[in-house]
């Protein structure tokens, strides 16, 4: 009798968590935004000074009540500035990857992304490049309002070319709409 009710509220339990997991999918689609400032890191030639960058995300946030996973695409355009005798740096990337968030109100979570970058120089010794690009981070968001939420950020990113990799810390503020 024991075995069969255990049975039960397993299977019971796993109904209702796969039937709130789908109906949350249904309705949670998010666009998200970010604006950062960047400090190259590294010795890679072509850049020495700090940049800016702006990037858009497009995901689709899985989740149960204090935990969210949202697979995501997008795009991220960056601007390395040059001192005086070297190239600034021009970054496009189109990546994919995750965030994994942690509560409801306040929401630190985590975030990786892998893509392609295509990198352009103004002028100099660093030849307009393209290679791997990852990147991977910590947030803390707020959302007391529904549906919206903003917050700050910072990570590591990267892009595997030739001559050198680029490689830069990220910093700034995000906003993401979920509908």
């Amino acid at each position: 009798m024991r075995s069969s009710l255990l049975v039960t509220f397993t299977a019971l339990a796993c109904a209702a968590l796969v039937t709130g997991l789908s109906e949350r999918a249904a309705h949670a689609q998010t666009i998200g935004v970010d604006l950062d400032g960047l400090t190259p890191v590294g010795s890679s030639p072509g850049y020495s000074q700090t940049g800016e960058a702006v990037s858009v995300r497009i995901g689709y946030r899985l989740g149960l009540p204090l935990v969210s996973l949202t697979p995501e695409v997008g795009y991220s355009y960056a601007h390395l500035g040059a001192a005086t005798n070297d190239p600034a740096i021009d970054v496009n990337r189109l990546f994919v990857g995750a965030r994994l968030g942690f509560g409801a109100i306040v929401v630190p979570s985590v975030y990786a992304h892998v893509g392609y970058g295509f990198i352009g120089t103004t002028n100099g010794p660093l030849n307009p490049d393209n290679g791997v690009a990852v990147d991977a981070g910590v947030a803390l968001d707020l959302r007391v309002i529904p549906h919206l939420g903003f917050g700050i950020h910072g990570g590591y990113a990267t892009i595997a070319s030739s001559p050198g990799s680029v490689d830069w810390i990220n910093y700034g503020v995000q906003a993401d709409l979920s509908f």
